[in-house]
């Protein structure tokens, strides 16, 4: 048989497969960045938004959909629960609100707002304990 005259066979995609590849690709990118938080959030919201347009009405959806639209889940869900806990830890540990409260004047001076604001925190507790 001459191999001059083998031509590659065309490949052919399904509508819709470049979009399964991105989310895939932004929904490992945002399992990696879970520990940045916001960048984690987007490239998991993007993951999601291209996962949910590569699907079509009346087709079940194919492993490349499915993985991109889990990992971008996974990566926004799991991004989002680290920004809601630091959070809480700043606002519910004392020491951790002081060294808030340090930064601040070290960067921006006396901060009567801060203080103020860090006052108001803590009244809020002890009223509703």
């Amino acid at each position: 048989m001459d191999s001059s005259n083998m031509q590659p066979l065309p490949v052919r995609r399904k509508p819709g497969d470049q979009l399964a590849t991105a989310s895939l690709i932004f929904g490992v990118i945002s399992v990696l960045l879970i520990i940045t938080g916001f960048f984690g959030i987007a490239a998991g919201a993007l993951g999601m938004i291209f996962g949910f347009l590569s699907l079509r009405k009346g087709q079940e959806p194919s492993s490349l959909q499915r993985a991109g639209l889990i990992s971008s889940a996974i990566g926004f869900g799991l991004s989002l629960l680290l920004i809601l806990y630091s959070v809480y830890l700043v606002l519910n540990d004392p020491r951790i609100l002081e060294s808030v409260n340090e930064m601040y004047n070290a960067l921006y001076g006396s901060g009567d707002d801060w203080n103020t604001y860090l006052q108001m925190l803590q009244d809020t507790r002890v009223n509703s304990q």
